[in-house]
């Protein structure tokens, strides 16, 4: 794939009017982020704070059908999205999370019942699961 010269990256548009109209997709963000390694300087990106790896809020986005499948299969399915998108920081750095099957159990539980009580032992994870089930 042909890398988009940083000039011509076509993401230039008036700063107002982008805001309103401009719609991001994961080609325009991935093409965005090829360019500004390259030393483009855009006027508005997607990006919170600079970092590439956290989106802005209310950005319009416009998504693949294969994106939206993916969003419907994690909304639906807590363990396939804890498994695939969840990371934890560690010592070692950013590590993707592995659930046991207690985890998994109590995720699951947390999804099918509106209320839950959770006797379990310290150490075993639980604040893990919280987050997952909140974010």
């Amino acid at each position: 794939m042909a890398r988009p010269r940083p000039e011509h990256a076509g993401f230039e548009l008036e700063v107002k009017e982008a805001e309103q109209s401009f719609a991001w997709s994961t080609k325009k963000v991935n093409d965005l982020i090829v360019a500004m390694e390259d030393g483009y300087k855009p006027k508005m990106n997607p990006f919170h704070g600079g970092n590439l790896n956290l989106r802005k809020g209310n950005i319009v986005f416009e998504y693949t059908q294969r994106e939206l499948m993916e969003i419907k299969r994690c909304a639906t399915d807590i363990v396939y999205f804890a498994n695939n998108y969840c990371t934890v920081m560690t010592d070692e750095g950013l590590q993707t999370i592995t659930l046991r099957g207690y985890q998994e159990e109590m995720l699951k539980q947390f999804q099918a019942e509106r209320f839950s009580v959770v006797l379990a032992s310290r150490q075993i994870g639980k604040t893990i699961c919280s987050s997952i089930f909140i974010a």
